[in-house]
């Protein structure tokens, strides 16, 4: 009876919040967006950028125009935005190419503190660390059979936006968030894939008057309420305290089945990679050992053996480059090295041992 009167009081506090403070959706909010174009390159580093700048209000979005960060119709426009009182988020829109995305298993004891989880095997599970990406996970299903979370975990490295974030910084307009378009084959809605912070102090002033009615409301509520919540409390006290201790148990028993099967999932994956080796570490080796006039037609990586066949220009000096890798030893070819057919290639065959971790 309690926690029904509560939750009826929480609806009730809600309806008072004024609309400014209530919680949007994260791909939905209130903003000023600025989108990339779908061809833009994000190996440029030009101080100004060709923005599409939208305006997204109630879940509407209304295109004001495409103009240069540097140019000053960008100032006029974030003058005329704040004259008409409009939300101060400011979120850079990024083509979906950009995103790069897996699916992450974890145990499912995790699931409360997978974002942590996440954040801490970011350079095993990416070949980039945290703070190198913006990043979410969104929960596809559980597997209570199998003690499983099965997540997607999305990404987009920094780098690939410092370019548009510090020409819109420059601009004046701050960037709170990354939104990736929503995908014109797929079906994807937009996504907000990173959050930056919100500059201290930009919108206080504009909802100052949103919570001083809040707090006027939430006294009232309490005025009026409290009476009922505590003749409630007294009604309920007694069998509260009879069924008291059932959720502690069975609470302690969810957590210890949690805590084993987490430890033996860890060790199972312990045991794989000492065996086998850690295949992104594999992959990042031979991509940073590769010049730009090589390339691979095959990779195969098996209990710990590597082999990898392809062209290059210059196929002997791959064996030093590879070697330089502490992951990759006895590096050899596996075949005798060929010229293709247009005698501007050789054609190359090579195996390595995988070093466990």
């Amino acid at each position: 009876m309690i926690e029904e009167f509560l939750k009826w009081w929480l609806s009730q506090l809600a309806d008072l919040v004024p609309a400014p403070l209530r919680p949007a959706a994260r791909g939905s909010a209130n903003a000023l967006i600025g989108e990339l174009p779908e061809d833009w390159d994000q190996a440029s580093h030009a101080s100004s950028i060709d923005l599409l700048f939208i305006q997204r209000r109630n879940g509407r979005e209304l295109r004001l125009g495409r103009f240069t960060t540097g140019s000053v119709a960008v100032t006029r426009l974030r003058a005329a935005a704040r004259q008409r009182g409009q939300p101060a988020e400011v979120r850079l829109r990024v083509p979906a190419r950009l995103l790069l995305e897996r699916q992450v298993v974890l145990p499912l004891a995790t699931e409360r503190e997978m974002n942590n989880v996440l954040r801490y095997e970011m350079d095993r599970l990416t070949p980039f660390k945290a703070e190198q990406v913006f990043w979410a996970a969104t929960i596809e299903r559980r597997d209570p059979a199998r003690s499983r979370l099965i997540l997607r975990l999305s990404t987009i490295p920094k780098a690939a936006l410092a370019g548009p974030i510090a020409a819109l910084n420059a601009a004046g307009l701050a960037i709170t968030a990354i939104e990736v378009a929503p995908g014109a084959t797929t079906g994807q809605p937009t996504r907000v894939i990173g959050l930056l912070d919100r500059p201290a102090g930009a919108s206080a002033a504009r909802l100052a008057p949103g919570l001083a009615a809040g707090a006027c409301g939430v006294l009232a509520l309490v005025a009026v309420g409290l009476p009922f919540y505590l003749q409630s409390r007294r009604a309920v006290a007694l069998n509260h305290q009879m069924v008291l201790l059932a959720p502690r148990v069975e609470q302690a028993e969810r957590l210890r089945q949690g805590l084993t099967a987490a430890a033996t999932t860890g060790n199972i994956i312990a045991a794989a990679r000492a065996e086998i080796g850690d295949p992104l570490a594999v992959l990042a080796a031979v991509t940073g050992a590769l010049p730009n006039n090589s390339f691979l037609t095959e990779l195969t990586l098996n209990h710990g053996k590597l082999e990898i066949a392809g062209q290059s220009a210059a196929a002997a000096a791959l064996l030093a480059a590879l070697s330089a890798y502490p992951i990759l030893t006895n590096v050899a070819f596996s075949a005798p090295v060929v010229r293709n057919a247009g005698g501007q290639a050789d054609l190359f065959s090579i195996q390595s041992d995988v070093a466990p971790e």
